[in-house]
């Protein structure tokens, strides 16, 4: 799967469940818009770990891991490479 692939999944995940349906730019930063807080990448690790076949270590749950949506595509490619 492609890291473009990736983010394409990730983006429209955290819009339709995390984000009731409201567009943003994948470029957003995620936490500093507010539109993912500890509980929301919960369940985003949760979809990644089910979706992409992973597990997200313990020590790669910062905030640095999940500010973007590129960001959040690197860990899973990453973690499946």
């Amino acid at each position: 799967m492609t890291i473009d692939r990736i983010q394409k999944e990730i983006h429209e995940f955290v819009i339709a469940q995390l984000n009731d349906g409201i567009f943003f730019d994948s470029e957003a930063n995620l936490i500093q818009q507010s539109l993912i807080d500890s509980m929301r990448v919960m369940k985003l690790i949760n979809f990644l770990e089910n979706n992409f076949n992973i597990e997200v270590d313990l020590v790669k749950i910062k905030p640095d891991n999940f500010q973007t949506i590129k960001t959040i595509a690197d860990l899973v490619y990453t973690s499946k490479n």
